[in-house]
């Protein structure tokens, strides 16, 4: 059993994968990053997560069809979602499946940060 909360991050740009690693660092949070749904999915299957950190678009799969796949082997851990761009109807989807913390693009270390803090109660 890991001393440290776990976090997966699901994103298809390497870049911004660096970046919520790199936000991820100061919380001492174990992470584990997938670029795609079938990463993300046997990702959850393998092992429990404290949060998640989810692209609202994945490789053209909004980002709650990928919450579709993950949510029953995650059960109520949060999720966090980012984007640069969700709509109303976007973001209903979102609050149906349990996501209350949307975050908009461009994302900062400290935004995400704070987020993941509040998410993990820490």
């Amino acid at each position: 059993m890991s001393l440290y909360k776990r976090l997966l991050v699901v994103d298809d740009d390497p870049t911004t994968l660096l970046l919520l690693e790199l936000a991820a660092r100061p919380l001492d949070l174990e992470v584990t990053k997938a670029n795609d749904v079938n990463r993300a999915v046997d990702a959850v299957r393998s092992q429990a997560y404290d949060l998640v950190v989810l692209d609202h678009d994945l490789n053209g799969v909004p980002g709650f069809e990928v919450l579709d796949y993950l949510r029953k082997p995650l059960g109520g851990v949060p999720v966090l979602v980012f984007s640069g761009h969700v709509t109303e109807g976007d973001r209903a989807q979102y609050r149906r499946r349990g996501v209350t913390t949307i975050l908009e693009k461009p994302l900062s270390r400290d935004v995400l940060g704070f987020a993941m803090r509040r998410a993990l109660k820490i």
